[in-house]
């Protein structure tokens, strides 16, 4: 049996998943509004990029390891199962960036 290494295994991929989901709310933000409905679709694009990121992190290591490609639309479903469990991780710190958002808009007078 493998054992874990807590650093690779653990850390590191959490705290990547931390600072990128930190920055994907901030990215959006660039482009969109700075209103109330545009920060509501910043939330729901940021958790549709983070999901995809999560399904990333457990697919490409399984697709290297197995025949390729043709596999991917078998295990998509149990890769976006897995990704939102990730979301327990990266949806909190997605959170505190979206929260913090508001606080840099100006004012149209």
């Amino acid at each position: 049996m493998d054992e874990i290494h807590w650093i690779r295994d653990v850390l590191l991929p959490t705290a990547i998943l931390g600072v990128i989901a930190w920055c994907v709310p901030k990215l959006f933000a660039q482009y969109l509004a700075e209103t109330i409905p545009a920060l509501w679709m910043n939330a729901l694009l940021s958790t549709v990029v983070m999901l995809w990121v999560g399904a990333l992190y457990f697919a490409v290591p399984y697709l290297l390891s197995r025949a390729g490609l043709a596999q991917w639309i078998v295990i998509l479903p149990a890769v976006l199962a897995q990704s939102a469990k990730f979301a327990l991780i990266w949806a909190p710190i997605g959170i505190l960036s979206l929260v913090s958002l508001p606080e840099k808009w100006t004012l149209d007078e």
